[in-house]
Parts: C-alpha cells; structure tokens; sequence
C-alpha cells in the first residue's frame, strides 16, 4: 500500500494539488511546513 492509498482520499488522483499549503490534511497528516527539496520534488 501507498501513503497515497491509505491517507484515506477518494480522489483521483489527477484532482490532487501538487503543493498542500501549511495547515492542510493529507489523510490524518497535517502539513506543517516544507522539510526540503530535490530533484524529485518537495518534501
């Protein structure tokens, strides 16, 4: 299983935005701010 899988979202995945701002949920997850970035994108 993903994280994607089991936060608990029954969107598709095209409807997914590709930055959550601080204060957002992702399933149980609250972001609280940006940890890092790379190539692959952010963390």
């Amino acid at each position: 299983m993903t994280a994607l899988s089991t936060a608990g979202g029954a969107l598709p995945l095209d409807s997914l935005p590709d930055v959550l701002p601080p204060g957002s949920m992702a399933g149980p997850w609250r972001v609280e701010r940006e940890l890092g970035r790379g190539g692959m994108g952010a963390v």
